[in-house]
């Protein structure tokens, strides 16, 4: 019997070992993909808001209108 025995070639990848992770420890394991979505989900909002703030900033300080405004003006059109 090997380890490698229930396991399809599309699922080599990283699905072997988590489920072997959930069927060894399954509390730990979960408690561990909990915390992960947690930090990517507060990750991606702090990021987000940086960016928002940032293109805020440029919008309120340079006036894209009237940069836009310039720019065809001084390609004649």
């Amino acid at each position: 019997m090997t380890i490698y025995e229930d396991l399809s070639v599309e699922s080599a990848d990283g699905d072997y070992l988590n489920e072997r992770l959930r069927r060894i420890s399954p509390r730990p394991f979960e408690k561990q993909l909990a915390r992960s979505r947690k930090l990517a989900m507060s990750g991606g909002l702090v990021i987000g808001f940086a960016l928002g703030g940032g293109a805020m900033w440029v919008f309120v300080n340079y006036e894209p209108v009237a940069m836009v405004q310039n720019l065809l003006l001084s390609l004649g059109l």
